[in-house]
């Protein structure tokens, strides 16, 4: 298990923990970004800090999960 985070100054703009599967594969288990920052997109700049460190780690696969609305499962995403 890893927390990866974006940050401005000393507040937490978004936050994930992730699951490191095997070798090949980094599981993104739980993110969550505080609603003061939405306007900053903290999640995207979370993603492409998980991507990077993918890349960097030689992993073949970052799974994001299932994409929720509301609770709901959204299966086209």
């Amino acid at each position: 298990y890893q927390v990866f985070s974006v940050k401005k100054a000393e507040q937490t703009a978004a936050l994930t923990v992730t699951v490191r599967m095997n070798d090949r594969v980094l599981y993104n288990f739980y993110p969550a970004d505080h609603s003061d920052f939405l306007h900053l997109s903290p999640v995207v700049m979370l993603n492409a800090g998980l991507y990077a460190y993918c890349q960097q780690q030689g992993m073949e696969l970052l799974d994001l999960g299932i994409s929720t609305d509301k609770g709901v499962p959204n299966l086209g995403l």
